[in-house]
């Protein structure tokens, strides 16, 4: 009987396991990222700095951004080994409304591959990384968010 016990435990164990690290669908991702633009939006927060990080086949480079009234007021690009980055590299990262455009983007899209962090204190995309298409050359894109900081 024990011996049963254990073994209906371990097979209820691995199911669990299994199911957590299935790839989400295109239906969760949405919802989860609806959740995080309703935490995002809780903060009430329309001042802000962070530091934005590219990659990408053809992008690169980070620079620190500051938001005021929901409004980009400085892109100070950071050191690049390949020379300096134009300000105007992140005009499609420069606000958290970009970030989840993104997002939405990837999902409306339906991107092969779409890989999604977000801040479980602010609800902010924090790293994103996307293949619209596995046969497309040189498509992959992403970023990541460092140092985010809500302002007075």
């Amino acid at each position: 009987m024990r011996l049963s016990l254990a073994i209906a435990a371990v097979v209820l164990s691995t199911a669990v396991l299994a199911s957590c690290s299935e790839p989400m669908g295109p239906a969760d991702e949405t919802a989860r990222l609806e959740r995080h633009r309703r935490l995002w939006a809780a903060q009430g927060a329309n001042s802000y700095r962070m530091t934005v990080r590219l990659h990408g086949a053809w992008t690169g480079g980070a620079a620190v951004i500051e938001v005021r009234g929901g409004v980009p007021v400085a892109i100070s690009p950071l050191h690049h080994p390949n020379g300096p980055v134009a300000p105007e590299t992140f005009r499609h990262h420069d606000t958290v409304e970009e970030l989840f455009a993104v997002v939405q983007f990837a999902l409306e899209q339906e991107a092969e591959r779409l890989e999604v962090k977000y801040s479980s204190r602010f609800g902010v995309p924090s790293f994103v990384d996307v293949d619209l298409r596995s046969t497309w050359a040189d498509d992959e894109h992403g970023f990541s968010v460092e140092d985010f900081r809500i302002l007075k």
